[in-house]
């Protein structure tokens, strides 16, 4: 990790409040999937022991936006047909959701804004990465959905302070990455990394978040944080932003190159031709976040 990263870890770590911690029973789970002796069965026991989490994995596994092509009636089912990783994630999501949902940040911003926004960009991965034939693994999804979080988390821990950032923003027309730099030190993106770190995520999460604002200085391959930084970018030109102020850059040319993005006669990225394939996610995304947010 760079010297500058390591600085802005070190001022968030002494900065931050009360940092979200995830719900016992995710940490239970994430102990027991990455232990190699849990088998199957065990994993099912455990999953099965919590109606609620059972339910929820259940429905969002068998959601239109997952696409599995046969319906998943058990845990067991879930777990043969997609593996640990799969159920893993989605209990992460359901987990991530839960720990992050009763924050201060309502008193900033229109948290249905937020969340859209999230499975927006996550639902632009699935698309780009499937147009582009990159073989990312399944979760490219849940970087995506989780990429801003720190957003949420710097609400929370600042408080007033924040709002000086959201101010920033718009009287200076520059992006709420800018704005928490010049602000603060440090970004929504490094804190979101951090507590991923923090909760034990994989290192894939983790690296894809710190560095989706500026990817093309990532030397992680596949570079998830590419399709993480052009999903939110669209997701953003399609009005589904956090907030109206929150001004989105230019493609950089790495990024253009990486993920082979379609280009018009001009030279210039077919927004269009993307906006359409996004618009067309958009009801399968909306339904997964509704089933995400019952009951919750």
């Amino acid at each position: 990790m760079p010297g500058n990263m390591n600085n802005r870890i070190l001022e968030i770590t002494r900065q931050l409040k009360n940092p979200p911690k995830l719900p016992p029973e995710m940490v239970s789970l994430l102990e027991l999937i990455d232990n190699p002796e849990t088998t199957a069965p065990i994993l099912a026991r455990f999953i099965n022991s919590d109606l609620i989490l059972t339910t929820k994995i259940l429905n969002l596994a068998n959601s239109s936006f997952y696409r599995f092509p046969q319906r998943i009636r058990t845990i067991n089912h879930a777990i043969v047909v997609l593996g640990f990783q799969s159920v893993r994630d989605l209990g992460l999501l359901i987990s991530a959701y839960k720990a992050l949902t009763d924050g201060e940040y309502q008193n900033y911003f229109d948290p249905t804004q937020f969340w859209l926004h999230s499975i927006a960009t996550s639902a632009g991965c699935k698309i780009i990465a499937e147009k582009s034939n990159f073989k990312i693994p399944g979760e490219v999804l849940v970087t995506g959905f989780l990429h801003d979080i720190g957003i949420l988390i710097l609400c929370d821990s600042f408080g007033d302070r924040y709002k000086d950032i959201l101010k920033t923003s718009s009287d200076e027309k520059i992006s709420l990455y800018e704005a928490e730099m010049r602000v603060l030190g440090f970004s929504h993106a490094d804190v979101g990394g951090y507590i991923l770190e923090k909760w034990n995520i994989s290192s894939y999460h983790s690296s894809a978040i710190y560095d989706y604002p500026h990817p093309w200085k990532s030397t992680d391959l596949p570079n998830t944080a590419m399709l993480v930084n052009f999903s939110d970018i669209l997701a953003r030109r399609m009005g589904l932003r956090i907030v109206e102020s929150d001004m989105f850059p230019e493609i950089h040319p790495k990024v253009i190159s990486y993920l082979n993005l379609r280009l018009m006669g001009s030279g210039d990225i077919d927004w269009d031709y993307y906006r359409g394939l996004l618009s067309d996610e958009m009801n399968n995304a909306r339904a997964f976040l509704s089933v995400l947010r019952a009951n919750n």
